[in-house]
């Protein structure tokens, strides 16, 4: 008698509200409508991409070294690349089940890095509000010219696997934020301990849910007003909720230096130089080149040079790359004067460097690399769209409020 109590209230509580009903409907019409947009857009910008896999020999070699071990198992084990055990997995049953089909491994590249586009859009609503800011940053995502690489290079692919992994656990890291979700909480930690296995991109992660606590959720001023003992219980709090997400990072660091130390590591035999340090934030400076959707550095170059000297092309990328630098600061006022999603979204552009800090490569020559901070521009560019363009349909006074507040 009780459930069909409830039952009967809560249809007569949906009968008395049809507004709600209607409204949640419409929510989860501009839901599907916008995923499906996504989805569309995507596969029109990489259409072109079809059967254009093995361009390089990292495809043929991992391909070929993963198909040939004699179980998963010994795949997993990896040829001393880093703490990537899991991250075998999906490659392994890629191979035996593509073998040297092209197209196979295009559509399923093409798969996750659907999901890595529907989770910014996630993302983005969480920290926005809004579900045309969601469907503007991942549209902004979806066509940046640097992720060719991780839709049609096998040895890339994987980027845009464990992406998804690393931004399921932000979303819903946020969520619990939000909402208190436990539920969402413990799905956050198992989502990075399969990254944690699986890839490099666990080495930033945690610092990055640090950043977003503390930048969107903890009221600072709020909390030096407190008394010491209620300071003290805050930061316990924070530090409870922050710690099994900073054991699992150590357990990826101690594994990676166990493989330095055994002389297995790719750090060890590796022709690219291996050092530690901070020079690598120098490269901070090709950031200017994620404002350019869907093209690469190589067609300007040659276009360039066909009608300019050698010296007006040279003068040309130094003027880019001041423009770098300028970027940097530009980034740092708007940090400093910005909401809190934006300066979420500026962490979420810096952060994801630090992993290849230690590297003394170059990210314009491994375009790969910039898939995470992307996410970070690509939230940056959806709210400057909505924060600069949409105010000037204003009036003057209506203008200059809309851009105060952000």
């Amino acid at each position: 008698m009780t459930t069909f109590d409830k039952s009967h209230f809560s249809h007569a509580d949906r009968r008395a509200n049809p507004a709600a009903t209607m409204t949640k409907s419409a929510g989860a019409l501009q839901l599907v409508t916008h995923l499906t947009l996504l989805l569309l857009l995507v596969l029109l910008v990489y259409f072109g991409m079809w059967r254009a896999y093995f361009a390089t020999l990292d495809d043929f070699g991992i391909t070929g070294w993963v198909r040939s071990r004699a179980s998963l198992w010994v795949a997993m084990q990896g040829y001393g690349s880093g703490v990537r055990f899991l991250n075998y997995i999906p490659i392994w049953f890629k191979s035996q089940a593509f073998g040297l089909d092209a197209a196979p491994y295009l559509w399923s590249g093409l798969a996750q890095y659907i999901v890595v586009v529907w989770l910014i859009y996630a993302l983005a609503r969480q920290l926005f509000g809004r579900a045309t800011q969601g469907l503007l940053a991942a549209t902004l995502f979806a066509v940046i010219y640097s992720h060719y690489e991780v839709v049609t290079y096998v040895s890339a692919s994987d980027y845009t696997l464990w992406a998804s992994f690393y931004l399921t656990t932000v979303v819903l890291f946020l969520r619990f934020l939000a909402r208190r979700s436990w539920r969402s909480y413990w799905g956050a930690l198992v989502t990075y301990s399969c990254l944690t296995l699986g890839h490099d991109f666990a080495l930033s992660l945690p610092l990055v849910l640090l950043a977003f606590h503390l930048l969107r959720y903890w009221d600072g001023a709020h909390w030096w007003r407190l008394g010491w003992q209620e300071r003290v219980q805050q930061g316990r709090q924070l530090l409870r909720l922050h710690l099994p997400f900073w054991l699992l990072w150590a357990t990826h660091v101690a594994l990676q230096l166990t493989l330095v130390a055994t002389g297995t590591s790719e750090a060890i035999y590796s022709t690219v130089g291996y050092a530690p340090g901070l020079h690598m934030l120098t490269n901070l400076r090709y950031q200017i080149f994620l404002l350019l959707p869907n093209v690469t550095t190589g067609p300007i170059y040659s276009f360039l040079s066909a009608y300019l000297s050698v010296a007006g092309v040279d003068a040309l990328w130094q003027l880019s790359m001041l423009l770098g630098v300028l970027l940097h600061l530009i980034l740092a006022w708007l940090f400093w004067r910005g909401p809190a999603s934006v300066r979420v979204a500026i962490a979420l552009v810096y952060l994801p460097f630090l992993q290849y800090t230690p590297w003394q490569g170059h990210f314009i020559e491994a375009p790969r690399y910039l898939l995470l901070p992307s996410v970070g521009w690509a939230l940056l560019l959806a709210w400057s769209l909505f924060t600069f363009v949409t105010p000037w349909r204003l009036g003057p006074s209506q203008r200059l409020r809309a851009v105060v507040a952000g």
